[in-house]
């Protein structure tokens, strides 16, 4: 064998020896700080997961991702914030979230459009797109994609784990103001 390509082997084999004996000391000095950390005695691994019911103000855009079921009553939110289970329910849709494409920290919806009372439902696909920031959600819906038609403004509920967001949405041609609660469904999305 050629003496260069003897060299190179050996040279390869020695960098590859103390390249795995280093890893083993990484590995044995880590666990043996992790093991002396009265951090790590006294914090069960659970308590670092997030948690399962975050409150409103630990709700984050990641949590909006996915299908959502929207009621729409008439009038304003009530001055408590809570939307009144009484009132009459004056339309229903759904909304598909995921991140938008341009904004990262932002979404983007999908919904049919809304009928009316008198009118069936029309054909097209409303867009949505908008941020969450320090619990409060605020979106832009529009029905051609050029112009705003509606604002809408929510919040997370109280106990809602960030899966019930309540608030109004304003129709920008009218000022018609409408509540609606926002449920996400349980299930895999």
């Amino acid at each position: 064998m050629n003496t260069l390509l003897k060299s190179l082997i050996l040279i390869a084999c020695f960098h590859s020896f103390e390249s795995a004996k280093a890893q083993n000391i990484f590995k044995n000095d880590a666990a043996s700080v992790v093991a002396a950390s009265p951090a790590s005695a006294a914090t069960p691994p659970a308590a670092t997961a997030p948690p399962a019911c975050p409150a409103p103000l630990e709700v984050s855009t990641l949590h909006l991702y996915g299908l959502w079921q929207v009621s729409f009553h008439d009038g304003p939110l009530p001055a408590d914030g809570q939307a009144d289970a009484l009132r009459h329910v004056t339309a229903r849709t759904t909304i598909l979230f995921e991140r938008h494409p341009e904004h990262a920290d932002s979404l983007r919806g999908a919904m049919k459009p809304l009928a009316d009372a008198h009118s069936p439902t029309p054909a097209g696909t409303v867009w949505l797109s908008g941020d969450l920031e320090d619990g409060e959600l605020i979106l832009d819906e529009s029905d051609n994609g050029q112009r705003i038609s509606a604002v809408w403004v929510a919040h997370p509920t109280v106990n809602g784990c960030g899966k019930v967001f309540q608030g109004n949405r304003r129709l920008a041609d009218s000022d018609v103001l409408q509540t609606f609660t926002m449920t996400k469904p349980l299930g895999w999305r």
